[in-house]
């Protein structure tokens, strides 16, 4: 409770500035203790830094927007209800709650040929998603042409450019492709819980070729529950197929898993993509120790994931990693990783004339394919030398 709090509503009747006065009632710019609710359907902008107390979006029968071009910070709560829009594309901290409800959307912007808008959140209380919310960031990726994996490679790759980016903290905007561009980035950090029951996607947007990669979601949380989707798809058909996005939950309360959160997670490619990449790590899991999913299903994918990404270094040398569902994990350097299981029939490991260097005790891969001549090394059995090689 804060007896010095005052309430503002936005107008909008004098343009879309956040900053010009006369577009409140009261007349006046709302700051550090006032409660704002944005009903209009006036869309508003905020285009310099702003600490509110609490900020409601929607809740009317008309579509009600704001979008934020400006660090963001808020004591209290963010509610975005029905008919509401919240776009973030600068960081965004928040103290207590943030609440999408049935009906409200969080976002970012549409992105060009430089890596500028994202959904950056810190929230140092809890986050609900609610059956019916969505944080969807489709298509605001690279825009069409352009990224540093332009043809549709991001977290798998697609029919041309370069994976790239980390895999434990995914941050980076998927790449576009010659007619579609890629999937955004969703980051939120929450001291709390996340309880996540609706929609979370960082899709590209489907187009008739030259589709774009997949996006990130990157989730760290206290602890996670729920059953809602949360997807980074690349999408198109033969030859012209985007990668898979990136996905990373990270828990971080003392014994904190994924028990409790029952949702679906998808990162696939489509037509020559290659799947992306979906990593989870509990609570008694170090950095990088957690598990890395590989996996395409229903895709007859040619392309692959490619290991070392671009521009990442052996942040995964702990983490094992499981391929299954026509994915195939293709190495363009030697690599090293926790470890790693062929889970499917269909699944491939394509060591590229590269070594592998497993983390682990000798085992059997499992039921997928070794392919391509190469050797893997398995770290504990070094001395012993190397115990499998297709020279």
């Amino acid at each position: 409770f804060n007896a010095d709090a005052t309430r503002s509503v936005w107008l909008g009747t004098s343009g879309t500035n956040f900053h010009t006065a006369a577009n409140w009632a009261p007349a006046g710019v709302p700051g550090a203790t006032t409660r704002v609710l944005v009903e209009s359907p006036n869309p508003m902008a905020i285009t310099g830094a702003v600490t509110l107390l609490d900020l409601t979006v929607g809740g009317n029968t008309g579509a009600a927007s704001v979008t934020v071009y400006a660090p963001l910070t808020v004591l209290e709560d963010i509610a975005i209800l029905t008919n509401g829009t919240l776009a973030l594309n600068r960081p965004c901290t928040i103290s207590n709650e943030l609440c999408v409800h049935n009906g409200g959307l969080l976002t970012h912007s549409v992105n060009g040929a430089t890596d500028v808008n994202k959904l950056n959140v810190t929230v140092y209380g809890n986050v609900s998603v609610e059956l019916g919310g969505v944080v969807n960031v489709t298509g605001k990726g690279y825009a069409t042409g352009n990224g540093p994996g332009y043809q549709g490679s991001y977290g798998g790759h697609g029919w041309g450019g370069q994976c790239y980016g980390s895999i434990v903290a995914p941050t980076n905007l998927g790449s576009g492709g010659s007619a579609a561009p890629g999937g955004g980035a969703a980051c939120l950090t929450v001291s709390g819980e996340i309880r996540h029951d609706g929609l979370m996607y960082a899709d590209t947007v489907l187009s008739g070729s030259g589709y774009g990669a997949g996006g990130s979601v990157f989730l760290t949380a206290g602890t996670m529950s729920g059953i809602g989707l949360i997807r980074a798809n690349g999408d198109g058909g033969s030859p012209y197929g985007g990668g898979g996005g990136r996905l990373s939950l990270v828990v971080t309360n003392a014994g904190a898993n994924f028990l409790r959160y029952t949702g679906t997670m998808l990162a696939t490619g489509s037509g020559k993509g290659g799947a992306g990449i979906i990593y989870r790590q509990t609570g008694a899991q170090g950095s990088g120790q957690g598990v890395a999913l590989i996996d395409n299903p229903g895709a007859g994918n040619t392309d692959v994931p490619a290991f070392p990404p671009g521009n990442v270094t052996q942040e995964v040398e702990f983490t094992a990693f499981y391929i299954t569902n026509a994915a195939i994990l293709h190495l363009t350097n030697n690599f090293m990783l926790g470890d790693i299981f062929l889970q499917s029939v269909n699944a491939r490991l394509d060591l590229g004339s590269n070594t592998l260097t497993v983390r682990s005790r000798t085992h059997a891969l499992g039921v997928g394919a070794v392919t391509n001549y190469g050797a893997i090394i398995w770290l504990p059995d070094i001395p012993k030398g190397i115990v499998f090689s297709t020279w």
